[in-house]
C-alpha cells in the first residue's frame, strides 16, 4: 500500500488484508482437508518503512515490483512464522499505530541478518472486537510477564508463565518455544 498511489491508511489495509486472508484460507483449509490429507498453511510478514517501488529491470523485461532493507524485513517476517508456530508476524513500526484495532502480541526482538538494529515483532492474532475461543487478554498478559521474566533470566518463573499459558492454550506454540528455550 502506498504505492503508486499514496494511502494514508497503508498499515491498517495491510493488517486488514492479511486477516482476510488467513481466514479464506482456513475456510479453504477446511473444505480440502478431506481431500489433501493435509492443512493448508498461509504465513504472512507484514513490515512498514520505506522502499524503492516502480518498474525495475531493463527495456526488454521489466517488473512492477518494491526492493530494499523493509521488504526484506518482511519476507523474514514471513518465513520465520514457521518457527514460532505463528501465521502472521508484523514489526512493531506496523502495529504501533494500530494497537487499539487489534489483538496482538510480542514475540520476540530479532536482529535481521545484516542489519545492526533489532526489530521487536508481534503475532498478529485478530481485530480487537472479534470473539475468540481464548482469553487473549490473559494470554497475552502472561506472555508480556513470561518474555521480560525471560529477559531478565529469571527461567523458572518465565517457564511459570508460560506452561500456565498452555493451560489456557494447550497448543500455543510461542509459550512452548520459550519453554523449551
Amino acid at each position: 500500500w502506498g504505492a503508486p498511489l499514496p494511502d494514508k491508511n497503508h498499515t491498517t489495509n495491510a493488517i486488514n488484508t492479511a486477516l482476510k486472508m488467513q481466514a479464506e484460507s482456513y475456510r479453504i483449509s477446511q473444505r480440502w482437508k478431506e481431500k489433501l490429507h493435509f492443512d493448508i498453511k498461509t504465513r504472512i510478514g507484514i513490515n512498514t518503512g520505506e522502499v524503492i517501488v516502480g518498474n525495475m529491470g531493463s527495456r526488454k523485461k521489466f517488473d512492477f515490483t518494491v526492493m530494499g532493507d523493509n521488504v526484506n524485513i518482511a519476507a523474514r517476517l514471513e518465513a520465520i512464522n514457521k518457527f514460532y508456530g505463528t501465521d502472521i508476524i508484523v514489526s512493531e513500526e506496523t502495529i504501533k499505530s494500530n494497537k487499539d484495532k487489534y489483538v496482538a502480541r510480542e514475540l520476540d526482538t530479532l536482529l535481521v541478518k545484516g542489519k545492526s538494529k533489532p526489530v521487536k515483532i508481534f503475532e498478529l492474532i485478530s481485530h480487537s472486537e472479534q470473539p475468540s475461543d481464548f482469553e487473549w487478554g490473559k494470554i497475552i498478559g502472561e506472555f508480556e510477564e513470561g518474555i521480560n521474566l525471560y529477559k531478565e533470566k529469571e527461567f523458572f518463573k518465565a517457564k511459570q508463565k508460560f506452561e500456565y499459558i498452555l493451560k489456557i492454550k494447550k497448543s500455543d506454540k510461542p509459550s512452548l518455544l520459550y519453554i523449551k528455550r
